[in-house]
């Protein structure tokens, strides 16, 4: 399938739907409905310039962090949060590990 979406043989559409039933999603599952990505970053303007390389999204980053206001923000809510996992889990080894010697005595 992906050789003939390749050779312009399927239409996008059709490509990503084939994906998404792969995937097990279908509009007869709401809770499992059909994912598309979110391509374009153009919705200002009255005719796209599909040659124009603003027209589209930044795929180097996630959605989240498309301006440079946002990428802020994502990057102090990543780490920030990736810091109190690794904490956790630094307790929960700490822990462990002390529950197990103190058994163990």
């Amino acid at each position: 399938m992906t050789q003939r979406w390749v050779r312009g043989e399927i239409s996008n559409f059709q490509y990503l739907m084939h994906l998404n039933t792969l995937a097990g999603r279908s509009y007869n599952d709401l809770m499992q409905y059909p994912v598309f990505p979110w391509i374009l970053a153009d919705y200002e303007s009255e005719e796209l310039d599909l040659s124009h390389p603003a027209t589209f999204r930044d795929f180097c980053r996630p959605m989240g962090a498309q301006s440079p206001e946002r990428l802020e923000q994502f990057k102090k809510r990543y780490f920030v949060q990736a810091g109190r996992c690794m904490c956790a889990c630094v307790r929960v080894h700490v822990c462990a590990r002390t529950c197990v010697h103190a058994l163990c005595r």
